[in-house]
């Protein structure tokens, strides 16, 4: 199937519903512009070659092997006597000389582009998101077919790879239902479930939809190495929201308290029902983007452009919620409102805590709307106390002030 795309990741939130619900791959037309354009073989090439990359954040894998980490790693010694385990360089590059695949997980975290477009995709889907990147020489083959717990979007960024791929034998995958969880007479089982394969060539610039559950597998064609991105999104499932509700009431005195010390099991069972039958749907909704960003903080802020705006906020013209911030009104009375923003309590007089829910409102808010809501000074103080807890960041050039 083909798909026309929407959003940072090429398709919208209800084409990629639809595309789960028939356990369907999408090939998908055109470059995904944004992840496309912000990684290739010189970025993949410097993080490998960091003097200290995390050892724990590569593997190498061929044929459905792994290389033992300790085969590339070793200890060093730092000044003072201190050791530690780093990378082992040379080891790599013989591993991708003997054919190895190499596998930078974590590019969420370690690469600040990438970073960026995962929590907009984590934001836009309402799912946790992860960004790995497969370099596999020419001809070789890294994993063996297997399924993954989460939907994959592969981004085919240098060369050329066959994907083979069935629809899922298994429907709906848990993070507790994993491949490598699977005895070998189970995934022997799986894998002659889906003996019909379907082949399909990705060229540099195309990439691919494939539903979690999905079993595949993939080669390298042509003469040069392949490097795609694998872009992993773990469906938010009623579980999720569930525990994301419970997580958010856990700081409430009754929730700490021991069973039966405030009231039988039945107004136990009843505290529980109220609690679910309280969730509206704006609050669904919130739960949702927590158990998405649930192990995905937001992205750091650029410290110098962030001095520089504190000092004149007015620099930029529009602000916004930074992907991924964790934000809620705490308590609302007519003298004070009280939000959490990001772990942090702040409590301002109502007319300044419009002026805030303006600002971390989905659209934003540009700095002449917060100056028309609480005027010049308020509106400077407000945006730089927001800007201090890395709560909002510029939308758009920052430049002189109006």
């Amino acid at each position: 199937m083909v798909a026309s795309g929407k959003g940072v990741l090429g398709l919208s939130g209800v084409e990629l519903a639809a595309a789960r619900k028939a356990g369907n791959y999408l090939r998908l037309e055109g470059h995904f512009g944004a992840f496309f354009d912000a990684f290739d073989l010189v970025n993949f090439d410097d993080l490998v070659s960091t003097p200290f990359y995390p050892h724990e954040w590569l593997r190498l894998i061929k044929n459905g092997q792994d290389m033992p980490s300790g085969q590339y790693s070793r200890i060093r010694t730092r000044r003072g006597g201190r050791q530690e385990t780093t990378l082992d360089h040379a080891a790599v590059s013989r591993a991708l000389a003997e054919g190895y695949t190499l596998v930078l997980h974590g590019l969420q975290y370690s690469h600040r582009r990438i970073g960026r477009l995962a929590r907009i995709a984590a934001e836009e889907l309402k799912a946790a998101v992860a960004v790995n990147a497969y370099l596999t020489p020419a001809g070789e083959q890294g994993l063996n077919p297997h399924f993954d717990h989460h939907d994959v979007f592969v981004i085919q960024l240098h060369g050329s790879k066959r994907w083979s791929v069935h629809p899922p034998v298994l429907r709906n995958p848990s993070p507790d239902l994993t491949w490598s969880g699977l005895t070998a007479a189970q995934r022997a089982d799986i894998v002659r479930q889906a003996a019909e394969l379907t082949e399909i060539d990705l060229l540099c610039g195309d990439s691919l939809f494939l539903p979690r559950g999905t079993v595949h597998s993939a080669v390298t064609t042509g003469s040069v190495p392949s490097l795609h991105l694998t872009v992993s999104v773990d469906p938010t499932t009623h579980k999720d929201l569930y525990s994301a509700l419970v997580r958010r009431q856990a700081a409430g005195e009754w929730m700490r308290a021991e069973f039966g010390a405030q009231g039988s099991t039945e107004e136990v069972a009843d505290r529980f029902s109220a609690l679910l039958a309280g969730a509206a749907p704006e609050l669904v909704e919130d739960l949702m983007i927590d158990s998405a960003f649930q192990f995905l903080p937001p992205m750091p802020a650029r410290v110098l452009d962030q001095v520089e705006l504190i000092q004149n906020p007015a620099l930029a013209e529009r602000y916004r919620a930074r992907p991924g911030l964790a934000h809620r009104v705490v308590s609302r009375d007519p003298e004070a409102v009280q939000f959490e923003i990001g772990g942090n309590r702040l409590t301002l007089p109502p007319p300044a805590a419009g002026c805030v829910e303006l600002l971390l409102s989905r659209g934003g808010a540009t700095f002449d709307e917060a100056r028309a809501e609480v005027g010049v000074e308020a509106a400077e103080q407000i945006v730089a106390a927001l800007l201090r807890l890395q709560a909002v960041e510029p939308v758009g050039p920052v430049g002189k002030p109006n």
